[in-house]
């Protein structure tokens, strides 16, 4: 185990307080990054139990308690935290996490066992090993939440650890992860004392979180802002622990909406010693540079003022004090207000409050902005969406718990406190929240809505708190938040920075998503109403962030990595070839039985590498344990001899456009198709391979990784017959949707949403339906919104409550009537 550590010196800047750090009897060895702000008491009561110790580091505390009493010390702890702990003993390596994200932990499970963490994701992207693959389904949850929630990351080899959790290893052993605290509103019931009772028990909490913040061996502060939160912070430090206090804001030239005039009415009012600043951003030059200062991208469009707050501070003091977590422990966002009254309103309809918060009221793009960009909402970013919705309508306490519990867990730790945390250390300036503590928290659950919110604002409690130190007019001032000065320059210069950097021919994200996908992108911000700040800042931030580091989005146009949907939300994701997106492969054809050929696409030039099928053992037995009636056919030992001596297209061989023994030999046979053809099968190969006598088409899964396979069976009818089918489809009134004919067009793809068959989430429903294009039936093979641009030709995908596909004939004009059957018992007899 090498343990590695970089210090800002806090609490005992001696040598004392070098890391890392081994205790006394040479065992346990730590390097840690924050604050423990109990550490006095937790000293206290190790010495009760015989400790003794060398310096007066929190460090040495944290150590000392985890060699005693291991990760039941976790509850224990005041302060933000990130770990390791190895004991040289017995090889115990233990990472841990604060209970509410403030300092982030990084890590990879390494081949052979190994184990890499990190406090910084880059440090983890000069390890040997760790993959540095983007998924496109990290790229959807960036855009739409701002953040990609632990345990994930934007690598889909790195993991997070989430807050409040613990990892234990041991050599030769699985790591083990457990959770020592959940923030749980309404758990345990609600305390109805009067308001005033409340505050007073929450002053109590506060100023024991504040006694122990505001220790410190260098110049400390408080950031102060328009709001109730930092505000009250500030107040009870000068007021009722009366100590001297440096305060610090700043302010956006010609922005309404900035707070640094009320800062400075609260700053005289408390008579602390108060810097502002106001001035003019340069969001191009930081726009461009935020990809080398975050270690992981976040689209928190707050960064910016963050950034240039702590900076300022960090000339002043080297810890500065927020008031962060006070909006979710309280119940202070316009969106809760906006859930709460909705829901009054709706009372005794089918009401889905997680389809409502998790919409435009928190999300920086919904659904169909994510299908501008990338096609589809990928499947492990609809799947997360989900659960969270999931999450939120399947409870049974209020919904003003449910919320905040939502926000404590997601948002909180995604968004805001990482913002803060990378933006002030870029600075060397530790930001404490005397609002994120165990003990405060615990009372925060216990809270009623009376004590939240009346109907016209939201913190109650909190004010009640404020109104005695602060004058009541600015306490309930509107809240204006922390964020861009959008009203000045957002549509001016934003878009001009966004344009330099998106469609420039340098663009990375374009080169990943398609420049199609940015030219819709970039013309809907510039129309009337389609402007979104912040889906511009989070797209830009992402552009800068791939510019500063190693990692590679899989691109879109090469076909890999575009995940999509399974029945029921299963995840079916995949990686196949790039070649898959190419409609006229080159393949070979062999026999293998009477009436079995394998068609394989293939690259090979040498003729006794033609003579070999270009396929793994492994997937010609998946596909024949699916097909008992051919597995018995088939020797076990296969003479393979390619019917075709020299490749040809794999179009051009479902026209028949090969010899007559090949043709012959497909009459009535089964085509196993061999890597990847299924994106290069679309109606036009059907139809083809039907025509030339083919009975079924056996393949493997082409987005799926666990072996499923898929048959389609070709059927051969008269055209009487076929005519009849048909009739009897159409006038089936029961399971049968006719498209709207005002369908969207995006390049080769059309956009259809009926409402009576898909349901309005994200399952994919492409196996439980038939979609024709008038009497033809479009290609069952499984299709990507990527395959349907590419190749067109009756292409279709069901998923997200619509229907997407290609026309069969002339894609640039609008298809003819599309309508769409349910297979069911019925049905299936009659499709093609």
């Amino acid at each position: 185990c090498s343990l590695g550590h970089r210090r800002l010196s806090i609490i005992d800047t001696s040598a004392a307080g070098h890391q890392p750090m081994v205790d006394a009897s040479g065992r346990w060895v730590i390097s840690y990054n924050g604050e423990i702000y109990n550490f006095e008491e937790v000293r206290a009561q190790l010495q009760a139990c015989g400790v003794t110790f060398r310096g007066r580091t929190d460090t040495e505390v944290l150590l000392q308690a985890l060699a005693l009493w291991g990760v039941d010390a976790l509850p224990r702890l005041d302060g933000m935290f990130a770990f390791a702990a190895f004991d040289r003993e017995s090889g115990q390596l233990i990472l841990a996490r604060d209970a509410f994200g403030e300092k982030p932990l990084y890590y990879a499970e390494l081949a052979g066992g190994g184990l890499a963490f990190a406090s910084e994701l880059q440090a983890l992207e000069a390890v040997p090993g760790v993959g540095r693959h983007i998924g496109v389904d990290a790229v959807a949850e960036l855009l739409m939440f701002q953040y990609i929630g632990a345990p994930r990351t934007i690598y889909r080899g790195i993991s997070k650890l989430p807050p409040a959790h613990w990892l234990i290893s041991y050599p030769g052993q699985a790591p083990k992860i457990g959770k020592y605290f959940e923030f749980r509103p309404g758990s345990t019931g609600f305390d109805h004392r009067p308001l005033k009772q409340l505050a007073d028990e929450l002053e109590d909490i506060l100023v024991r979180s504040l006694r122990r913040r505001l220790v410190s061996d260098v110049p400390l502060g408080a950031f102060l802002s328009g709001g109730v939160d930092s505000s009250t912070v500030c107040a009870l430090i000068r007021r009722r622990l009366d100590v001297p206090l440096k305060t610090f804001s700043i302010g956006f030239q010609g922005a309404p909406e900035s707070e640094h005039d009320v800062a400075r009415a609260f700053a005289e009012h408390l008579g602390t010693e108060h810097h502002d600043k106001v001035i003019a951003p340069n969001t191009s030059d930081f726009l461009l540079n935020i990809g080398r200062v975050l270690d992981e991208p976040n689209a928190d469009s707050s960064c910016l003022p963050t950034y240039l707050l702590s900076a300022f501070a960090r000339e002043t003091v080297t810890v500065a004090l927020s008031g962060d977590g006070g909006d979710e422990m309280f119940a202070g966002y316009d969106r809760y207000f906006m859930t709460f009254d909705e829901q009054r309103r709706e009372r005794g309809r089918a009401w889905h409050p997680g389809h409502v918060y998790y919409s435009n009221r928190i999300l920086v793009s919904v659904e169909q902005h994510i299908e501008e960009l990338l096609g589809i909402v990928p499947a492990r970013a609809a799947e997360h969406l989900a659960r969270l919705r999931g999450e939120v309508d399947g409870t049974d306490v209020p919904l003003f718990c449910t919320l905040r519990k939502t926000d404590v867990e997601n948002y909180m730790p995604g968004a805001v406190l990482p913002k803060v945390d990378r933006m002030s250390m870029q600075h060397s300036l530790e930001v404490r929240t005397p609002f994120l503590n165990i003990e405060l928290a615990r009372f925060a659950q216990r809270l009623p809505l009376p004590a939240l919110y009346n109907g016209v604002r939201g913190k109650l409690v909190l004010r009640e708190l404020a109104y005695r130190y602060l004058p009541r007019n600015l306490v309930d001032l509107p809240k204006k938040g922390f964020g861009l000065p959008v009203s000045r320059w957002g549509q001016n210069e934003l878009l001009q920075v966004a344009s330099k950097v998106l469609e420039g021919e340098e663009s990375r994200v374009a080169a990943a998503l398609g420049r199609d996908a940015i030219v819709r992108f970039m013309r809907r911000q510039r129309s009337d109403g389609g402007f979104v700040t912040y889906q511009v800042w989070a797209l830009t931030m992402l552009e800068s962030w791939l510019r500063h580091h190693q990692g590679q989005i899989a691109s879109m146009g090469s076909g890999l990595d575009v995940p999509v949907l399974g029945a029921a939300g299963v995840c079916i994701h995949g990686t196949p070839q790039a070649s898959d997106t190419v409609p006229a492969q080159a393949v070979q054809l062999w026999k293998i039985a009477e009436r079995v050929l394998v068609v394989s696409a293939t690259g090979p030039s040498s003729a006794s590498e033609r003579n070999s099928i270009p396929a793994t053992p492994a997937e010609l037995t998946q596909l024949l344990a699916a097909c008992p009636d051919l597995w018995q056919h088939v020797a076990a030992t296969v003479e393979q001899s390619a019917l075709l001596k020299s490749p040809t297209s794999w179009t051009a061989l479902a026209k028949g456009e090969c010899g007559a023994p090949t043709r012959n030999a497909m009459n009535g046979a089964t085509l196993l198709l061999m890597n990847g053809l299924a994106a290069a099968t679309g109606w036009s190969e059907l139809d083809g391979l039907r025509r030339l006598g083919v009975t079924r088409i056996v393949l493997l899964h082409p987005y799926r990784g666990d072996g499923t396979v898929i048959a389609v069976q070709l059927r051969h009818v008269s055209v009487l017959r076929r005519h009849i089918n048909l009739l009897r489809l159409l006038l089936s009134s029961a399971g049968r949707t006719t498209f709207a004919r005002t369908t969207w067009e995006q390049g080769k793809m059309w956009i259809a949403r009926p409402h009576d068959i898909v349901p309005g989430d994200n399952d994919e429903m492409s196996d439980d339906v038939a979609v024709f294009e008038g009497r033809r039936q479009l290609s069952p093979i499984p299709a990507s919104c990527t395959d349907i641009r590419s190749a067109g030709d009756g292409r279709f995908l069901v998923t997200g409550g619509a229907v997407f596909f290609s026309s069969t004939k002339n894609a640039t004009k609008r298809p003819r009537s599309v309508w769409m059957v349910k297979q069911d018992s019925r049905t299936r007899p009659r499709l093609p």
